[in-house]
């Protein structure tokens, strides 16, 4: 043998683990669950959690429970409202309306109409809560000081930013860009903490420092948003299809669209209200339990739902019509797969959930078993919201959102109706749930029915007609 030859080795165990160990990490990024963006939806949905936790939690230790806290909480919900109605039902109809009309050589005409409308929009409402100032300071926080009327004139500039933040999301989910779209939405909750805690700890803890950073998170990631809308902003259809965005068939069916986004919305509302009055009827704390166990059993709803039907409403607004249906199939797999082991590990954990959450102080054993009993019907619910999550947008994406918005009108009135003969026969808290599961359960099936009785050769038509 020669002298300078190499004697290969063999290679060493830790080498094998690790050529193992990148093989399957390999594996882990090229699965679906991954390439979907899935998983990077959860992580970010649990990161603008987390930093919603910091936030309230420095808030709480800078500033303790005071009028000013009070006013801050209160009046906060203003601008939030304008909020989650645009990434709600502005989204719900605006992202397929835009997805489709995008396709044309011309574009989205009513686009131009629709940002001057929002803007002015955006503008009355600033100017409608700084002239009702002493109407709206006496309904949220009782009294009118310097402070509180400071307070509600800083958050009053939030309402232009938001109408942008919202249509510039919407547009990036529209064009296939679902997780820009997420992160976008989540970067003034980002910036509100960190200028919370960077005007905090350099000036100390003055008052209006926290309705500033709410202007300040939305009015920055707003501002960034209306570049980008303008940046591809083309006015083609001359002043009076600016002034006038109707004459646009395009915007006519969003506006239709929207319009049954908004009275379902509208119906939820009403249902969380009757909700709550039917609880009152189960005597004291029952209210409270059940939200307690609401907070539980829809906890995976922000962090499993939500992100998978954005992501969904994604692919539907991008893929050729005759993969969509395939694609809903498999969204609702994932949200079903996803939200059944959420449910599942909170049903086995629910009463160490509970004792860890609440069961402190004057929180009794009885409280405590109050709310676990409460828990699997929400666990049950939170499927079914799942599954309406992705029809929905599903539905909405073929022109189909008017009977999504019927079924669950009628699955409304239905759970409604039940809950009051139910009360009637004095029957457990645990069957105001389950009157929802049966009501929304059964508009979930009606709208299952329409998504596949809808099959590629009708779909096709519709898209068609939206991009000729």
């Amino acid at each position: 043998m020669n002298a300078f030859s190499v004697v290969e080795q063999p290679p060493r165990e830790s080498d094998l683990m690790d050529q193992g160990l990148r093989a399957r990490i390999r594996r882990l990024l090229a699965s679906p669950f991954f390439r979907s963006g899935i998983a990077i939806a959860f992580l970010l949905s649990g990161l603008f959690r987390l930093t919603a936790f910091v936030r309230e939690t420095y808030v709480a230790a800078r500033f303790g429970l005071s009028t000013a806290t009070d006013a801050y909480y209160g009046l906060q919900q203003l601008p939030l409202s304008v909020a989650t109605f645009m990434f709600g039902a502005f989204a719900l109809a605006f992202a397929p309306a835009y997805g489709q009309d995008n396709r044309r050589p011309e574009g989205a005409e009513w686009l131009p109409g629709l940002l001057l409308h929002g803007t002015a929009a955006g503008l009355v409402l600033t100017a409608i809560t700084v002239g009702l100032s002493n109407v709206l300071l006496g309904k949220y926080v009782g009294h009118a000081d310097r402070t509180s009327l400071a307070t509600l004139n800083i958050l009053s500039v939030c309402y232009v930013p938001v109408i942008y933040l919202g249509i510039w999301a919407s547009i990036l989910n529209a064009t296939g860009h679902a997780l820009r779209s997420m992160t976008f939405a989540a970067l003034p909750y980002l910036t509100m903490t960190a200028s919370l805690i960077l005007i905090g700890e350099a000036s100390g803890a003055d008052l209006l420092t926290l309705p500033a950073s709410v202007t300040i998170g939305f009015g920055t990631v707003g501002t960034v948003a209306a570049y980008k809308i303008f940046r591809i902003l083309r006015v083609r259809g001359g002043l009076l299809g600016v002034l006038w965005p109707l004459r646009f068939a395009g915007f006519r069916t969003f506006s239709k669209q929207m319009f049954a986004s908004a009275a379902e919305n509208t119906g939820f509302a009403a249902n969380q209200l009757l909700m709550i009055y039917f609880f009152g009827l189960m005597g004291t704390g029952a209210v409270t339990a059940n939200n307690y166990a609401m907070r539980i059993g829809l906890l995976a709803n922000s962090m499993v739902t939500q992100p998978v039907a954005q992501l969904a409403q994604s692919k539907f607004c991008t893929a050729p019509a005759e993969a969509v249906q395939r694609i809903l199939s498999v969204y609702i797999a994932w949200t079903l797969g996803v939200a059944g082991l959420a449910a599942l590990s909170i049903y086995v954990f629910r009463e160490r959930i509970v004792a860890l959450l609440y069961l402190h102080g004057r929180f009794t054993s009885n409280d405590a078993h109050s709310v676990a009993a409460l828990i699997p019907a929400w666990l049950v619910y939170l499927l079914i919201l799942s599954v309406n999550s992705v029809v929905a947008r599903y539905l909405f994406v073929i022109r189909k959102g008017r009977q999504y918005a019927t079924f669950m009108l009628g699955g409304y009135v239905v759970t409604n109706l039940t809950r009051a003969l139910c009360s009637g026969w004095h029957s457990s808290a645990q069957a105001i749930i389950w009157c929802a599961v049966i009501g929304e359960g059964a508009a979930m099936i009606l709208s299952l029915r329409t998504c596949y009785r809808a099959g590629p050769d009708s779909i096709v038509p519709r898209v068609a007609i939206a991009v000729s």
